[in-house]
């Protein structure tokens, strides 16, 4: 299992090359009208597109229709390795139901909406994943080698038969959905989470191995891209800390804040879980020679931004911070950018049609922080 000390490294160089290059056309205003193109990246005036942290939500369902786990995954830049984190569906994480409740009432578009809300962060695509995927995919790449803490078991004639023991075992392509969605007898639901951290581990790697390339197939399109993204590069596994709550051992919960410092690791230059739910901002070095997306993006990221347009103000000096806003649905947002960025001077310029809803300009009072 890959530590988090990779994080930091490969976050870095993420950050920077998640910048798109500024060939294409660029915007130059809020208001989306086209200039003359500036393609140096040290020139007052340029300004390139940046796109969002490739990120993808899997769901596993058993045979009989139940949520097994949840997987949110990101992707390097170039599809070259990425992070996960598996969540359980005994997580408690809205109105006090699990997971495996809200997808039992709302199917898939509930677990997406809820944890999408709990963190603010919106996913790329959302697949879920069904016994014949495991069929039809493990079918082409084989039976899956996976290293297991206990012993599966099944009460026969009231004995425990093991089916798979533990340690290392080699799990058939028609009983990987068998093994996924397995919980011994009295056994914490905990216990299925760790194996299914494990699994992912084990999967990965086995991908890594082959010679002849991604896996194709038919379904899940977008899901494929990220598996085999992870299996291109080094992954990142994550774990939050599960909080067993009092009111029964079957159900966890998690801090918020911490999960949503975490997936802001995995995505650091996130999309909205839904309109209105961050402010889309185009982030301009007014002073020369800045840091953007590692000094100044995670912080305002962390109070509700969305990064579209990162580049330079139209000339450098800017003593004062200057974030303009263009409607003022947006205030609460603008203050809190400006809180972390040691003050700024709040300008309000109405614009009927904008690409962002915020411009910020880095001043040298905001020096400190990037």
């Amino acid at each position: 299992m890959w530590g988090v000390p990779f994080i930091t490294v490969a976050l870095v160089a993420g950050i920077v090359l998640l910048v798109l290059d500024a060939t294409d056309a660029i915007l130059t205003s809020a208001d989306g009208d086209l200039d003359e193109v500036i393609i140096d990246p040290d020139a007052p005036g340029y300004e390139t597109f940046v796109n969002s942290t490739p990120s993808h939500l899997s769901m596993i369902e058993s045979s009989n229709g139940s949520l097994v786990s949840v997987s949110i995954i990101s992707l390097f830049p170039n599809d070259e390795g990425g992070s996960l984190v598996v969540l359980p569906p005994e997580l408690v994480i809205s109105e006090e139901i699990t997971l495996k409740q809200i997808y039992e009432a709302d199917s898939s578009e509930g677990v997406e909406f809820v944890i999408s809300e709990f963190v603010n962060i919106g996913f790329d695509s959302v697949a879920v994943l069904k016994d014949d995927f495991w069929v039809e995919h493990f079918s082409r790449i084989g039976s899956l080698p996976i290293t297991i803490e206990d012993s599966l078991t099944i009460s026969e004639n009231e004995e425990q038969v093991v089916v798979f023991e533990s340690g290392n075992v080699t799990v058939p392509a028609e009983q990987i959905g068998e093994f996924l969605a397995w919980i011994n007898e009295g056994e914490s639901p905990y216990n299925r989470w760790l194996r299914h951290q494990n699994f992912w581990v084990a999967w990965v790697s086995e991908l890594a191995t082959r010679s002849n390339g991604p896996v194709q197939s038919d379904s899940e399109e977008e899901f494929l891209r990220m598996i085999n993204g992870l299996s291109n590069g080094e992954m990142v596994l994550l774990e939050l800390e599960l909080l067993e709550r009092e009111d029964t051992s079957d159900s966890f919960s998690i801090d918020q804040n911490r999960a949503e410092e975490l997936l802001l690791q995995m995505i650091p230059f996130p999309k909205a879980a839904y309109a209105g739910s961050r402010a889309k901002i185009k982030l301009l070095d007014g002073v020369g020679g800045l840091d953007l997306p590692n000094g100044y993006v995670p912080s305002l990221v962390s109070v509700g931004g969305q990064i579209m347009l990162l580049g330079n103000a139209e000339s450098y000096g800017v003593e004062t911070t200057q974030i303009i806003y263009h409607d003022k649905i947006f205030e609460e947002f603008v203050n809190n950018f400006s809180d972390v960025l040691e003050g700024a001077e709040l300008t309000y310029d109405p614009v009927a049609e904008t690409a962002v809803d915020v411009t910020v300009i880095i001043g040298q009072n905001s020096l400190a922080i990037g």
